[in-house]
């Protein structure tokens, strides 16, 4: 089951530096914001997007949008650009 405040946690994350920045220097006071539950807090801790999605009830896309935030080296280690090869492929 998706978590409403999970989900808008990530996505005003995403939107707006001013968020990231205050989740990056004390991420317990954004879960509070939120309301999150021991769980769902827990979850996002690990910062696996798995976890994230599986234990915090964050939607999947959300999922790799918190990876990003949490280690945003990620993003220059994936890659879609070979997909419409393999979809030429099919």
């Amino acid at each position: 089951m998706q978590s409403t405040r999970v989900n808008q946690l990530i996505q005003d994350l995403c939107r707006d530096p001013e968020n990231m920045a205050r989740f990056r220097a004390d991420p317990e006071s954004c879960f509070e914001t939120y309301g999150l539950n021991d769980k769902e807090r827990a979850a996002l801790r690990t910062g696996d997007p798995m976890v994230v999605v599986g234990e915090a009830g964050a939607h999947p896309i959300l999922g790799i949008h918190y990876l990003f935030a949490m280690n945003p080296a990620a993003m220059t280690q994936m890659s879609i650009r070979h997909y419409p090869q393999l979809l030429a492929e099919d």
